[in-house]
C-alpha cells in the first residue's frame, strides 16, 4: 500500500486474509502453480471477481470479501491460456489443445469448443476488439482466428510454413538481384538492410 509517498507494511491480519483466502491450495493435497489470472467487473451486484487458473481448475474469488466460490470449474488438462472478449466470455485454452468457454455471468462451462492439435495445445491467446476476433497459438507455430459472435472458426495460419515461403522468396530476390547487377570487388551486399525492410512490411500486412 502506498500513502503519501510512502510505501505502509502488511498488517499480519492483512497477510493472513491474503495467504489463507487466495491461496487456491487450501485443503487439497496437491499444489499447482497460478498460471492465470483474470479480473471482471460486476457492475450490477456492486462487486468484482478474480478469475484464477490454478492447475485444471478455474477458482473464482469475490473481491469484496476474497472469499472463493465453492463452485469451481474443472477442465481435462491444466489452464495455459486465458482471454476475456466483449460479450462477457471468458475463454480457456488448455494445455491438451481443448478449448473452452466460460459465462462470466452464470459462472458455467460451455461444451468444449474445439482440440487444438499441435505442441503445447493453446499457448497463448489474444482478443482483437477491433474485429471481435480471438487469436489462439501454439508451439507448432499455428495460428487460428476465431469469430467471437458467432464461435465460427475463420482461419488456420501455418507461420512455420509462411516463414519458410518468405524466406524461400528473399533467397530468390537476393539471386536475382545478383544476376541483375553482380557486384564489384569493392562493393558490398545490402541484403540484409533489405530483408529486414521486407519483414517489417510483411509483418504490418499480416497482422493489421
Amino acid at each position: 500500500m502506498q500513502k503519501n509517498g510512502a510505501f505502509k507494511t502488511l498488517t499480519n491480519e492483512t497477510r493472513e486474509a491474503l495467504h489463507y483466502r487466495l491461496s487456491p491450495s487450501i485443503n487439497e493435497s496437491e499444489r499447482h502453480a497460478v498460471r492465470r489470472l483474470i479480473f471482471t467487473e460486476n457492475l450490477g451486484n456492486n462487486y468484482s471477481l478474480l478469475w484464477c487458473a490454478y492447475g485444471n481448475k478455474l477458482k473464482i474469488f469475490n473481491t469484496k470479501t476474497w472469499i472463493c466460490d465453492p463452485n469451481e470449474l474443472s477442465f481435462p488438462s491444466l489452464i495455459t491460456c486465458m482471454c476475456l472478449d466483449t460479450s462477457n466470455k471468458l475463454w480457456i485454452g488448455c494445455r491438451g489443445g481443448q478449448l473452452f468457454i466460460v459465462d462470466i455471468i452464470q459462472r458455467i462451462c460451455g461444451t468444449q469448443l474445439a482440440l487444438i492439435e499441435g505442441k503445447g495445445g493453446c499457448q497463448t491467446m489474444a482478443f482483437d476488439i477491433t474485429r471481435n476476433h480471438m487469436l489462439i497459438a501454439n508451439r507448432s507455430g499455428l495460428l487460428i482466428t476465431w469469430n467471437t459472435i458467432n464461435k465460427q472458426r475463420l482461419n488456420d495460419i501455418n507461420l512455420d510454413e509462411v516463414y519458410k515461403n518468405v524466406s524461400n522468396m528473399q533467397q530468390r530476390i537476393y539471386k536475382t538481384e545478383m544476376l541483375l547487377n553482380p557486384l564489384s570487388p569493392t562493393q558490398e551486399p545490402t541484403t540484409s538492410k533489405k530483408k529486414k525492410t521486407y519483414f517489417i512490411f510483411f509483418d504490418i500486412i499480416f497482422f493489421f
